[in-house]
């Protein structure tokens, strides 16, 4: 949301230009408005129909803290009007999925700890602990550089489908389309799918997601590689260079802060004298 805001400040006129997590550049338009955006946990932003505009004359196209009340009245509303046009949300829903031709109908999260939080010797807790975090660090990287090594070229993204085939021949890669670093975690989508394999940044633990048309299909695919120890296979070993492998995670971080610095806002803010704007 900074980069739309700081676009329509200065360039008013012009059409908003976005680039995404997965490399695509969106053309939002001329003076375009947030409409709705929302998270896991159920906390969401609704935008307004005109920027909002602070005392010192910045401006928003919304506010910036989520409320998950917020989203519990506009859901509420939206029930009500349904109730009126006798369909129930859930059917409204698919009427949604179907219309927008959306894959991503059913959705999962596999989270893997890989210590007991419990432990009450706090030395063992810390031992525990430590261990976990390479464990979490290891299945990161097997990922990782795949995606990596397909952003610079190094690998194909078939090689990827048979070093995945490869270690994980119960499942079927065959429909992968792309794997991409998507800031905190790979990104795996397939034609009738999505995973995401994220590393917790906090804790010794790695968070699988996914979503599909098929719920117990992600739910495999989510738990198998978000469970993998990321041991390297010979065939990743092949086609990912140990040099290229130890060096994943700040090619992806450099990519990442790259990103974040595209179109940030640089200008100095002074504190306003506000009650002289009163």
């Amino acid at each position: 949301m900074k980069k739309v805001e700081f676009k329509l400040k200065n360039h008013p006129k012009d059409e908003v230009i976005l680039d995404d997590v997965f490399s695509n550049s969106i053309n939002l338009g001329e003076n375009p408005r947030l409409l709705f955006a929302g998270e896991e946990s159920g906390g969401m932003i609704m935008g307004t129909e005109e920027l909002i505009t602070s005392l010192h004359g910045r401006l928003a196209i919304a506010m910036r803290e989520k409320s998950a009340t917020e989203a519990i009245i506009v859901t509420s509303a939206l029930v009500a009007q349904l109730e009126q046009e006798k369909i129930s949300l859930s059917k409204y829903l698919v009427k949604v999925f179907d219309e927008n031709k959306i894959t991503g109908r059913y959705d999962t999260r596999v989270d893997i700890a890989y210590y007991n939080e419990s432990e009450p010797d706090i030395n063992e807790l810390k031992k525990a602990k430590s261990l976990g975090e390479k464990m979490r660090t290891q299945n990161d990287l097997f990922y990782l550089s795949l995606a990596m090594g397909v952003k610079e070229n190094v690998i194909t993204i078939e090689n990827v489908k048979n070093i995945l085939s490869d270690t994980f021949k119960n499942l079927d890669f065959s429909n992968l389309k792309s794997i991409k670093f998507v800031g905190d975690g790979t990104y795996m989508e397939f034609a009738d799918k999505y995973i995401e394999i994220r590393p917790s940044g906090t804790d010794a633990k790695t968070k699988a997601y996914g979503g599909g048309l098929n719920k117990n299909d992600i739910e495999t695919f989510a738990s198998a590689l978000g469970n993998y120890s990321g041991e390297r296979t010979v065939l990743h070993r092949k086609f990912i260079t140990d040099n290229f492998y130890n060096t994943a995670k700040d090619k992806a971080m450099n990519y990442y802060f790259n990103f974040v610095d595209k179109d940030a806002n640089k200008e100095i803010f002074e504190i306003p004298d506000y009650q002289q704007l009163i």
